[in-house]
């Protein structure tokens, strides 16, 4: 039970995380002038998320770490929350 209990407060922690980054990236849009829906924020996410993406890739050249981060964070989140699940019932 313990373990299990170890899996959800890292997803926990991976989705905190998750949150931050995408409010940094979400910032990093205005400051560029792009329009954000803060009604359905929550649903446009990985759009800007790939926007910021693209917009980065176009003038440095590559990828930096927020959106790197965005990613591992957010897939972290749900295969610790996975793992804990297959540990609390088995």
């Amino acid at each position: 039970m313990v373990g299990s209990h170890f899996f959800f407060y890292a997803a926990i922690i991976c989705v905190a995380i998750n949150i931050v980054l995408g409010m940094i990236i979400v910032s990093r849009l205005q400051q560029r002038n792009v329009s954000i829906n803060w009604i359905l924020i929550r649903l446009y996410l990985p759009k800007y998320v790939h926007q910021y993406k693209k917009m980065i890739l176009e003038e440095t050249g590559r990828v930096d770490g927020l959106f790197k981060g965005w990613i591992v964070t957010i897939n972290a989140a749900w295969i610790l929350a996975l793992i804990g699940l297959i540990v609390k019932f088995a």
